[in-house]
């Protein structure tokens, strides 16, 4: 078995966030097997950022503390700064790592980036260690090609200063999706030349039926989804011939837009970025029809590695309800709430009448509701029942009747004088409008 918990918070300018993990005989991928596999790991983040005139600037610090099945333990903090501007970054970045409660050493490293253009990036950095040893370790220089799509390039020159070495190399890949394949080719000078090949795939269970798939992404620890929108003519929730796929509709994973469907309205989302509980909705700006609505407010599934659950989700044609709300003499009641109820007795929505006492509620789904005056008003009104279907999703003239004040209320003093002041103050306004 294993637990484990996360937090966050907003503190004083600070972001903060924890995590803490207890694994009782578990091993996973995260967790680690065997021996190196972990008994415990809590870790603490802290970060915060702000404009300076130099640029954005970022500070952060963090430790963490691992508990392995073997009795060891690893102990490590981390401090970063940062500073942004127009396409170009300097960063600072040490860690100190302590073994057994030992110190083991204390490196860092400097590193600048700059975008030249959309497709060309540039990057140098040293590694440098503090402690046993205060040196410099090495530098690198590199300028990398990147065609957004499925081509990379790469050129850099390295020099190891504890060995005075240094080597030249050029790579390139191209992602073929199924595979990423690609060639090296390095220069050690005083040492030689050598060139390699690679091709690299990941296999996962995300096919039909669990069927395995390849990718050049990596499918280790990632989550799948398949997902079904369609329009639901019969509005019993189940996909049946007699319902409409909307293909081109795209879904949203805890708010990550996937994919457009297919012909038959399916999604087939590989790499969702969630795991554990996850809600599923319908990006709506991908629904052509505007009045087709999601049966329900939104979805859930739980999505883990090595797992693919499918979730379907109907769409309704979505309707209207109006009407006025009037005193007993035929006057309207203007700026008064008015509730559409369901029939389990939830407030879905409320809204408030104009001057004329007119409402109205929009994107209605099909079912049975009630429209009636808040409660909290303590007056004597009329509820109406009204059933809205996809056939006939549009609903007018449920008006509803004021007959006064409610004499078994319970406002007393000045609550029941404040009521009876607006009631004569709506009849002398409709008056005076009349």
């Amino acid at each position: 078995s294993a637990f484990d918990a996360r937090y966050s918070k907003n503190f004083a300018g600070l972001k903060l966030t924890g995590r803490t993990s207890f694994y009782n005989d578990f091993e996973s991928d995260e967790a680690n097997f065997g021996t190196a596999a972990k008994d415990f790991e809590g870790e603490i983040r802290a970060a915060t950022s702000f404009n300076t005139d130099l640029g954005s600037l970022r500070l952060g610090a963090n430790t963490s503390h691992t508990k392995f099945d073997s009795g060891k333990d690893r102990t490590a903090f981390v401090t970063t700064q940062s500073l942004g501007q127009a396409g170009r970054r300097f960063s600072n970045r040490t860690v100190t790592r302590l073994e057994d409660r030992q110190h083991d050493r204390t490196t860092g490293r400097l590193s600048a980036d700059a975008r030249i253009s959309d497709y060309w990036n540039f990057r140098s950095s040293l590694n440098y260690e503090v402690s046993p040893d205060a040196q410099i370790d090495a530098t690198l220089a590199e300028i990398r090609y990147n065609d957004r799509d499925r081509f990379t390039a790469s050129g850099d020159v390295r020099h190891d200063l504890k060995n005075d070495n240094t080597s030249l190399g050029v790579d390139a890949s191209y992602d073929f999706r199924k595979f990423l394949g690609g060639i090296g080719l390095n220069w050690d000078i005083g040492e030689g030349f050598d060139a390699i090949l690679r091709t690299s795939m990941s296999l996962g269970p995300f096919g039909k039926n669990g069927s395995y798939i390849a990718s050049s992404d990596s499918l280790t620890g990632k989550t799948a989804l398949l997902g079904r929108i369609f329009k639901d003519k019969d509005n019993d929730g189940v996909f049946t011939e007699a319902d409409e796929p909307m293909p081109n509709a795209r879904l949203r994973v805890n708010g990550v837009r996937t994919d457009k469907a297919d012909e038959g309205g399916v999604i087939d989302a590989i790499h969702p970025t969630s795991q554990g509980l996850t809600t599923v909705m319908v990006d709506d700006k991908t629904i052509e029809d505007d009045l087709l609505v999601t049966r329900e407010d939104g979805y859930y599934t739980v999505l883990r590695p090595v797992t693919k659950p499918f979730v379907d989700i109907p769409l309704v044609v979505s309707g209207s309800l109006d009407g006025n709300v009037y005193f007993s003499d035929g006057k309207p009641a203007p700026t008064l709430r008015v509730q559409l109820i369901d029939t389990e007795g939830k407030i879905l929505e409320q809204t408030t009448t104009d001057f004329n006492g007119y409402y109205s509620f929009e994107y209605i789904r099909p079912g049975n509701y009630t429209i009636q005056a808040d409660p909290t008003h303590n007056l004597v009104a009329s509820s109406e029942p009204v059933n809205v279907t996809q056939d006939d999703p549009f609903v007018f003239g449920i008006d509803l009747k004021i007959a006064g004040l409610n004499p078994q209320a319970k406002a007393k003093g000045p609550i029941k004088s404040r009521l009876e002041k607006i009631i004569n103050l709506f009849e002398k306004r409709s008056s005076q409008t009349l």
